[in-house]
């Protein structure tokens, strides 16, 4: 199991800022205290996730002898510290966990761990009502352009971050009238896929 301390890099962090705001003590030194710990407590419930679905003996034997490992579960711990979603906490561990398992599946992971790096609460909810945009236009009928109402809607670093995630994608220049539903910007696949496991996780939205 994880030592109570882990990670001490983390505290060194806080630390580290903390020490370039003049006069700090008293109520924001107890602030700064309760962050570091808030932030190993993350740390903790990740690395105990990914040894419940792992194996601690077998997950640590893995970590310490691939370093493409070791480097998705660098990634996933600094995700996890970062974020808010406890469901993106869970998948990030899953993910590690899956490719530890099984290492032909650490691409996939290496995949979902980097998107999940920048993939956040507006983000999420972004990607969310794209999908139900995208459950609606697979019941229209006849030609369509397969362009999206909400993707224009979204602000333009939201539309960026997905667009480097791939889990969204903005229209071709020339578009193509077609009879059955298709996305010609909006959610991607990965998208989608990215989302059902949030939501797989407990991810409301």
């Amino acid at each position: 199991m994880v030592d109570e301390d882990t990670p001490r890099w983390v505290d060194t962090l806080i630390r580290a800022g903390a020490s370039a705001v003049p006069l700090v003590g008293g109520p924001l030194e107890v602030l700064l205290s309760d962050v570091r710990e808030r932030r190993a407590a993350k740390v903790r419930a990740l690395v105990s996730d990914i040894e419940r679905m792992a194996g601690e003996e077998s997950f640590l034997q893995r970590v310490s002898s691939d370093p493409r490992l070791e480097g998705l579960f660098v990634d996933a711990v600094e995700a996890a510290v970062r974020t808010s979603i406890e469901a993106k906490r869970k998948l990030l561990a899953r993910a590690v966990a899956d490719a530890s398992v099984d290492p032909t599946d650490i691409d996939h992971s290496e995949l979902v761990v980097g998107a999940l790096r920048e993939l956040d609460v507006q983000h999420v909810h972004a990607l969310a009502a794209l999908a139900s945009e995208w459950d609606r236009m697979q019941q229209e009928t006849g030609v369509t352009l397969g362009t999206s109402q909400v993707w224009p809607t979204l602000p333009e670093p939201i539309r960026a971050v997905l667009v480097r995630t791939a889990t969204g994608k903005s229209a071709p220049q020339m578009l193509t009238a077609q009879q059955a539903p298709w996305r010609a910007n909006g959610i991607t696949d990965f998208g989608l896929e990215v989302l059902a496991a949030l939501r797989l996780e407990g991810m409301n939205n």
